[in-house]
Formats: C-alpha cells, sequence, structure tokens
C-alpha cells in the first residue's frame, strides 16, 4: 500500500461522509489510517487527518444507527397501540369488548408465552445493537483521542483548526455518554482555541459556546451555564451585523436565525435557575 493509496481512500471517505453513508466512510478512514500507519508509524502526525475523519465517522454512524434504532422502536409502538384501538373500538359496547379481551388471554395463555418469548428475542436484538453502538462510541472517543494527542504537536492553522473540531467532538461524545465533566473540559478547550483562530462573530464559536452552556447546565452549573448562553448570543449579533455591513447581498441562515432566538430564550429560563 502506498501513500497514494491512502490519501485516495481518505477522499473517498469525506465524500461518503458529506452523503452520510457513514458505513462506508468509517471502512475507507479506517483503512487510510491502517495505511498511513504502516507507512510512517501509528503515532505519526501524519496518520492525525485518517484518524480524526475516522472517529468523526464512528461517532456520526453510531449516532445514525441509535436514530433508525429508535425511530424503528417507535414504529413498533404505534403498531401496537392501532392494534389495541382496533380492537376495542370494533364494534359492540366497551363492556363486552372487556369481557371479549379477557377471554381471549384466557384461552391463547400459551400462544401469549410465545409472543413474549418472541418479544424476549426482539429486546435481545434490541439490546445487541445499543451494544454495537456503545462500542462505536467507546472507539470513536478513543481514536479522536489518539488524533488530539498528535494534533497538539503540529502547526499550522489549519491542523489548529481540526484540533478545535476534535475538542468539540470529543464533547459531543462525552455529551451523548452523560460523561458531563468530561464534556465540559473538551468544549471549554474548544471555546478558547476557537476564540484564538477564528474571527469573534465566526458562527463555530458561538456554536462551541452553546454545547458548552448546555454541559454546564447538565451539571447544574447555572451561573456558567447562562455565561455562555449570553455569549453565544453575543457571537451571533456580531454575525449577524457582519453580514448586515460587509455582506449586504448575504442574509443570516436560518438556523443562525434560529439559534439566535433559542439562547435569547434560555436566557431568562436560566437566570431563574439560578436566583432559585
Amino acid at each position: 500500500m502506498s501513500k497514494e493509496e491512502a490519501q485516495k481512500l481518505l477522499t473517498q471517505g469525506r465524500a461518503s461522509y458529506a452523503l452520510k453513508h457513514f458505513d462506508e466512510a468509517v471502512e475507507c478512514f479506517s483503512n487510510s489510517a491502517a495505511i498511513f500507519g504502516e507507512i510512517y508509524g501509528e503515532t505519526a502526525p501524519e496518520c492525525a487527518p485518517a484518524l480524526y475523519w475516522y472517529g468523526n465517522a464512528l461517532f456520526s454512524n453510531a449516532l445514525q444507527k441509535n436514530s433508525l434504532l429508535d425511530e424503528s422502536k417507535i414504529a413498533e409502538s404505534s403498531e401496537v397501540q392501532n392494534s389495541n384501538t382496533t380492537s376495542v373500538n370494533s364494534g359492540g359496547s366497551s363492556t363486552s369488548q372487556i369481557g371479549k379481551i379477557l377471554i381471549f388471554n384466557e384461552e391463547d395463555e400459551e400462544e401469549n408465552e410465545d409472543e413474549a418469548e418472541t418479544g424476549e428475542g426482539e429486546n435481545e436484538d434490541g439490546e445487541q445493537e445499543e451494544n454495537e453502538e456503545d462500542d462505536d462510541m467507546s472507539l470513536a472517543w478513543t481514536v479522536l483521542d489518539l488524533a488530539r494527542t498528535l494534533l497538539l504537536n503540529m502547526d499550522g492553522l489549519e491542523h489548529q483548526k481540526m484540533l478545535a473540531e476534535t475538542y468539540l467532538a470529543l464533547g459531543d461524545i462525552s455529551l451523548e455518554q452523560e460523561q458531563w465533566d468530561r464534556a465540559v473540559s473538551d468544549y471549554t478547550l474548544a471555546v478558547n482555541l476557537k476564540q484564538t483562530i477564528l474571527p469573534p462573530h465566526h458562527r463555530q464559536i458561538s456554536e462551541a459556546h452553546f454545547k458548552l452552556a448546555l454541559a454546564f447546565e447538565f451539571t447544574e452549573n447555572y451561573e456558567k451555564s447562562i455565561h455562555h448562553v449570553i455569549a453565544t448570543r453575543d457571537v451571533l449579533e456580531r454575525r449577524l451585523q457582519f453580514l448586515k455591513d460587509g455582506c449586504p447581498d448575504m442574509d443570516p441562515t436560518k438556523k443562525e436565525k434560529e439559534n439566535f432566538e433559542i439562547s435569547m430564550e434560555m436566557i431568562p429560563e436560566l437566570q431563574a435557575k439560578v436566583d432559585m
């Protein structure tokens, strides 16, 4: 395998990632990182970009699987509710329908036991899928943590931007795993670095402040949470003013407007918690 092959896989992985084909992206980035590791050594700086993308793809893939699993559970629940509703509303008085249900349950007790066993099997499959997602989350954190270690020793603005995004991704994983203190630590590093390397009106700074505010809220540190919500608002105000003054032909995005409104709504809510 050559450096060119590793770079080609990295490019293919980024294309798959952009299309949200995360399974394909994971495979491409994993192979790319492995090739770079064979050529330069597993802890060489040249491996950092592939590891960064590999970790992000693992995390995004786990989130996507989790979302699909949740949708499947909701669909199954809706089917059961619809079935029960049909049984109860299929004609006759409610008393007679209840009587039929009770009789049905008595006569088909063995069938219900078989269904329960089938349900247990489905639950086991669901638990296995959840365990796989947890494994992907843990592996994503490990890979990104290695990328962070390598990027800390690398110079250049692009590497610094990648390091800031790595901190943010580590915080996202910690938040997903309910590791609130760890999320606070990583988000704080992301905020500090982004403030150093990006202009004060950059939307990524507002995003980092907002995530840090959320992490602080989970730790019930409402004073610090409101501080970063206000910081989110301030950055977004600068962003909106920048677009108005510097780019009159460019309107703020819908997401930017929504984030501004959300931050404005959160400030009094958090202030109320601080004053309690």
